[in-house]
């Protein structure tokens, strides 16, 4: 079968990525808060934490992203 890509299809992806995106980030700032505040680190502390966590929330931001493409351009879901 063959996916559908409608103006509809694809601002319900962006909408349902963003939603998601949104909370992965949410989480990832209260951990690096944390951790940073636990730690008593200063700035560069800071970074080197955030640089850490921001690669799990990129790897899941992309499969994220790859979820509320295929949900919403499923021909099921139509």
């Amino acid at each position: 079968m063959q996916r559908i890509l409608t103006p509809k299809t694809i601002f319900a992806t962006i909408a349902a990525a963003l939603f998601l995106l949104v909370k992965t980030v949410t989480i990832a700032g209260t951990i690096v808060g944390l951790f940073v505040n636990w730690l008593g680190v200063g700035l560069t502390g800071t970074l080197v934490i955030a640089g850490i966590a921001a690669v799990p929330c990129l790897m899941a931001s992309a499969i994220i992203l790859r979820w509320a493409y295929d949900a919403e351009t499923d021909p099921a879901n139509q």
